[in-house]
């Protein structure tokens, strides 16, 4: 056996047993492979047919950022309302009917499209943000806050706001669910 051989074989960084290239373990390593791949396809595919009723997908928080709505707006407890006023921002006024808190995480404002818009909807995203207000994100059960926003300038608009709810009071505290409540159309 020449010196190269033996320091193969010596060597601690082996990648088959032996130092030896076995067919049959490249066989299976791809078997393998293959089959978590088909694993993973059949969990992607369950978890789509498997949404709730009313759960839809849309663009928030960025331009790479999508989230999955829990459930249709309208079927939420939280409440939106505009409050009317000659400035140049507008403001609308949250109210929190869940049983628990909500923290409000994205405030977007839409414009109507002439085409899909930016999730398909029909509605055009032109602001997509963080919260803004005259408390904290967080709402307590029956509280309410006020978001404020720039108007658009085109018409019809309306204001999105995604929140999730309290899990079980903790600190620090945890939310969960990705919700959605949705202003009426406003002409200005």
């Amino acid at each position: 056996m020449d010196t190269t051989e033996s320091k193969f074989a010596s060597s601690e960084t082996r990648i088959f047993p032996g130092g030896r290239f076995s067919y049959f373990a490249f066989v299976i390593s791809l078997v393998s492979l293959a089959g978590i791949q088909a694993v993973a396809q059949v969990s992607s595919a369950k978890t789509e047919t498997t949404k709730p009723a009313g759960a839809y997908v849309l663009r928030a928080g960025g331009p790479h950022s999508v989230v999955q709505i829990t459930n249709a707006p309208a079927s939420n407890p939280v409440s939106i309302t505009y409050v009317p006023s000659p400035s140049p921002t507008a403001t609308f006024r949250l109210t929190n009917r869940e049983p628990q808190s909500i923290m409000i995480w994205n405030v977007r404002v839409q414009v109507k499209a002439q085409d899909g818009g930016t999730d398909g909807q029909g509605w055009k995203t032109v602001h997509d943000d963080y919260p803004t207000g005259n408390k904290l994100a967080r709402i307590p059960t029956g509280g309410v806050d006020q978001v404020t926003v720039s108007r658009p300038g085109d018409e019809p608009w309306r204001v999105c706001v995604l929140y999730s709810k309290e899990t079980v009071v903790t600190n620090p505290r945890r939310y969960t669910g990705n919700f959605e409540v949705i202003s009426q159309e406003l002409k200005e």
